[in-house]
This record gives C-alpha cells, structure tokens and sequence, in this order.
C-alpha cells in the first residue's frame, strides 16, 4: 500500500466518487484513501494464476472467483480493498448502491509484495476479519514461492498455516496446487 493519496479525511461516498474517476485504484480505511502501487511480473502472473486454477475447479459449483476489479468492504468498519482475486458463494451481496462492491467474500487472496507484506498480513488482515463470511484469507509470496492460509472455523476460532504441495479450501471444496499458483512466476 502506497502513502495516503488524499491528506484530508475523505467520507465513503467522496472516495467513491474520487476512486471512479481517477485512473489508478485506490483503498479506503476509516476516512483515509490510499493509491495502490503497480505490481511486478511475478505478482501479475500469481494473481492471474490464482484466478485461473480456482476458477477452472469453480466450474459447475455455486461459488465463483473474481479478480482485483472488484472491491470488497469490510462492513464492521467501512474500509474498501482491491484484494488480488476473492472467492465468492451464492449470489453476489453488494455494498449499498454499489455494483463494484461485495460485501460477501468467502476467501480473499493477497499476493504480498515487499513494500505491502506487512500491512497485509496486519492491518488489512484486522479488517478482514470483521467480514462474517469470510472463511479464508490467503496471502501469496511470489518471491518466496510461499502460500499462508488463515481460516476461521465455525466455532470462530481462527488457525493459521504454512501451505505446503497444494493448498485446500475446505471451505469452497477446491484443492490449488502450488505448482500452478507459481507456474511461470520466476521467468522473466
């Protein structure tokens, strides 16, 4: 995440307004609006990666991938997010008065990047969590080649794990290998 782009506080409905008429995308957190930076080949390709190998075991099941155009709220707190590629169930559940917004992510995909790893693993992680659907949250390291997943079980209890071989979204009932999320990631 890049410095704040706006320095005065901005309401959910002016960064709205603000985000569709700009050309980059931008994020929101309690009044703050951010830029989002450009990302590198490995991230482009593991967040393509990502859509295709999730989408392709979607087929035919009621829940569906969807790429970085579409925002996601966290509802609890009003914040807006870009996530690299979300998974969604059911119908889509829009944020009001916004058809580029969900508010029903089952799993949300973060392809990490230097400059970002800690605030998505902190601080847009903390956001995250105030989505009731949200089952799985994956952060991707293109670099490392390394998947984290952090699930929230029935009971709310939360878990977090090292993904090794393949990694298992009980919760949509596909299996990613990592082979194919780092498929082509290195070559430049």
């Amino acid at each position: 995440m890049a410095e704040a782009a706006v320095r005065e506080k901005m309401s959910a409905a002016d960064y709205f307004a603000f985000d569709a008429a700009s050309e980059l995308r931008h994020e929101f957190i309690a009044g703050d609006v951010y830029a989002m930076g450009g990302g590198t080949s490995e991230h482009a390709v593991v967040a393509s990666n990502i859509i295709l190998a999730a989408g392709m075991r979607l087929r035919g099941a009621p829940c569906r991938v969807i790429g970085a155009d579409l925002r996601v709220q966290a509802i609890g707190d009003e914040s807006y997010f870009y996530p690299d590629a979300s998974i969604v169930c059911g119908g889509l559940e829009y944020a009001a008065g916004q058809k580029d917004t969900v508010t029903n992510p089952v799993v949300v995909f973060e392809v990490l990047s230097p400059s970002t790893a800690d605030f998505d693993r902190g601080t847009k992680f903390h956001h995250y969590r105030q989505i009731a659907s949200l089952r799985a949250y994956v952060l991707v390291d293109p670099v490392e080649q390394a998947v984290e997943l952090r699930t929230r079980k029935a009971d709310g209890a939360g878990e977090l794990r090292d993904v090794e071989g393949s990694l298992a979204l009980e919760c949509v009932g596909i299996e990613l290998p990592l082979a194919e999320l780092f498929e082509l990631a290195g070559v430049r």
